[in-house]
């Protein structure tokens, strides 16, 4: 919905401004626009809309929205990764791999530290948004 704030996983927490047909190289094609902190636009292609999820937090609270050009929502994944690491230290091996399989949704499925970073990151990612204001 218009309004709505989003997180793009590379840009951080935005707010959704509708879909704006642009005309680039002589094409026309529809983008999310998306609104930062500083009246910052970010103009996302529909067909990587992949990249942008709706914010969601369990306290209601307004966020605050990420700067574009800023290292902020980096360091904010940043943060993010390594509490997620430190309490994955605390876990034993075969634990941890089952954790990932199970985010991963498979039955049996054999999974590689490559994997397991892969994870750690992109859960860095979705978690960071909703601790943003907290970190």
């Amino acid at each position: 919905n218009i309004g709505d704030f989003v997180v793009h996983s590379m840009y951080g927490i935005g707010k959704y401004l509708g879909i704006k047909s642009l005309v680039k190289n002589g094409i026309k094609k529809d983008y999310l626009f998306l609104e930062y902190r500083g009246n910052d636009k970010l103009y996302v292609p529909v067909e990587k809309i992949d990249f942008v999820h709706k914010y969601s937090s369990n306290e209601g609270s307004t966020p605050l929205l990420n700067k574009l050009n800023s290292n902020e929502w980096e360091k904010t994944k940043l943060k993010v990764k390594k509490k997620i690491e430190s309490i994955f230290e605390y876990l034993e091996k075969d634990t941890r791999y089952d954790m990932i399989a199970n985010i991963l949704n498979t039955e049996n499925y054999i999974v590689t530290p490559k994997e397991v970073d892969e994870v750690i990151d992109e859960m860095s990612a979705i978690i960071a948004c909703g601790i943003n204001k907290a970190v």
